[in-house]
């Protein structure tokens, strides 16, 4: 959709993979249940990061051991190196953006743990597969929108701005877009002078979101290319800078 709109914008590698899934608590070993099922939980090894935190279980369950562990894996792989082999499936099908869940296999859990051999733990992501698991690259959009005159569609959430993960603010940027623009239109007699009212401030907050994320995953790219990207990467390579970061929403006050 966004390429029949904005043609020109295109999303660029960011120069890490995730791998993500959700396992079922009752899968967990209790030592694991107690040490990472009631928090919001980090491992920060050098260069990388991994996350996870309790989410609903089946049917929406929220009562301990029946809930589900969502967690994230973020690592470098360089565009000219292990990431093309990371994104090879178990029938050798090489993908753009991920690979689907049902299409992993044993030679990706050791082509993984092979790839990570700086890491001070060794440990190993098909323990954690789960139900549910994706590997894919991250993206980001180089190039900032605008939304196009003379339309009547109108990009909001994360089909206007592409932002990393690192914020958490795919939901709330969606629901605050929707409830901008349905003011907007309430509130403008004519389209064209409702959009433009809509437009202003969400362009604002799209961008604040999509800088603010690229610097928090600035220290585990497989390449640095700007002195802007250095300073976030130095800055961010702090574990109190990450914990304190990811996932906060308190800069948005600012816009």
């Amino acid at each position: 959709m966004r390429s029949q709109f904005l043609p020109d914008v295109s999303p660029t590698y960011a120069g890490y993979i995730a791998w993500r899934g959700l396992v079922d608590e009752a899968d967990l070993s209790s030592a694991t249940r107690e040490a990472l099922c009631n928090y919001f939980s980090f491992s920060l090894p050098e260069g990388e990061q991994m996350l996870g935190y309790p989410v609903a279980g089946l049917n929406e369950a929220l009562a301990a051991g029946e809930r589900r562990f969502n967690f994230v894996w973020y690592r470098p792989a360089a565009i000219d190196g292990a990431l093309n082999e990371l994104l090879t499936d178990i029938d050798g099908v090489s993908h753009a953006l991920s690979i689907p869940p049902n299409k992993f296999g044993p030679k990706l859990s050791r082509v993984w743990g092979r790839t990570r051999a700086g890491c001070s733990r060794p440990s190993s992501p098909k323990s954690f597969k789960g139900r549910s698991s994706r590997l894919s690259r991250r993206y980001k959009i180089s190039k900032r929108p605008r939304w196009p005159s003379g339309r009547r569609t109108v990009l909001i959430g994360d089909a206007a701005f592409v932002a990393r993960p690192h914020v958490g603010a795919g939901v709330t940027k969606a629901a605050a877009d929707a409830w901008a623009l349905v003011e907007a239109l309430k509130n403008e007699e004519h389209l064209d002078g409702a959009l433009m009212s809509f437009e202003a401030p969400r362009l604002a907050v799209g961008r604040s979101i999509v800088a603010r994320a690229r610097r928090l995953g600035a220290y585990m790219q497989a390449q640095i290319n700007t002195a802007e990207e250095k300073r976030a990467a130095e800055l961010h390579r702090s574990p109190q800078a990450v914990m304190a970061e990811t996932a906060s929403m308190a800069f948005l006050e600012e816009t």
